[in-house]
């Protein structure tokens, strides 16, 4: 979160929580999935319709992070996503 948290619209606002909550989930066995360093992860529009399937070798939260911040050069870094799915390993 932007240390100025005070001076960012009520809008982004929301938006920082509700991915802070996306972040926080915890599958089965208790553990945060957004943690998990190996596997794929597909985004979905408002129709359910998947717009983009990657894999990663680091953190899902870093992966998603790095599509949500506009922080990869290719056309699939502005999607406007509804849901994302993931099957992925915790690093052991």
């Amino acid at each position: 979160m932007p240390r100025r948290k005070n001076t960012l619209p009520p809008d982004v606002l929301r938006i920082y929580d509700k991915l802070s909550e996306f972040y926080n989930q915890r599958d089965s066995s208790g553990r945060k999935w957004c943690n998990a360093r190996y596997g794929i992860y597909c985004f979905y529009d408002y129709d359910g319709e998947p717009i983009y399937v990657g894999q990663m070798k680091e953190r899902l939260r870093t992966r998603i992070n790095l599509h949500l911040t506009n922080q990869r050069t290719d056309a699939v870094a502005m999607l406007e996503v509804a849901e994302s799915e993931t099957d992925a390993e915790e690093d052991s």
